[in-house]
């Protein structure tokens, strides 16, 4: 369920969800040479955030190099920025070399959801310089409170999804 901002606070209206997917003619979900198009397709599809699956981009940018120091400087980005936010639930603590997804410049910020169970190795690597938000509890598809916070916090009205199961 996503929740719309509007003057007077937060309602609980339908969701605004535009669902994309890359996939090969015999099915398949991964494996593909050169990510970057589709990200730049899927930067073409209006919203404000994108909700990213950690499978996906663990996948996509497993043959990425490392993060250098450079890396983990924080973007500053005008409120006027009409790039989405990139949404990515991952508690478990599989994500490294987030800059890939940064770099390509679809996005204006990247913002982990990790949970209570989150490994502590991974709350510190992301207080190196990249934005999470601590849910207490995290079931995929259950998502109303980090949403909530997403969309109190940095004035989501529209989640273009791109998760998928691996």
């Amino acid at each position: 369920m996503i929740f719309y901002y509007q003057k007077g606070g937060l309602k609980n209206m339908k969701p605004k969800i535009i669902m994309h997917t890359q996939i090969s003619l015999d099915g398949r979900i991964k494996g593909f040479d050169n990510p970057e198009v589709y990200y730049q397709v899927a930067g073409g599809i209006h919203s404000d955030a994108v909700l990213f699956g950690s499978n996906t981009v663990f996948t996509a940018f497993e043959k990425y190099p490392a993060e250098t120091e450079a890396d983990f400087e924080k973007i500053i980005t005008s409120p006027e920025d009409p790039r989405p936010i990139g949404v990515i639930p991952d508690s478990r603590g599989i994500l490294r070399s987030l800059h890939c997804l940064r770099n390509l410049g679809y996005l204006k910020e990247i913002v982990i959801l990790v949970s209570t169970a989150t490994p502590k190795e991974y709350l510190n690597y992301l207080e190196e310089g990249i934005t999470h938000i601590l849910c207490q509890e995290m079931i995929m598809w259950t998502m109303k409170k980090p949403f909530r916070s997403c969309m109190s916090n940095m004035g989501v009205n529209t989640c273009g999804q791109t998760v998928a199961v691996d």
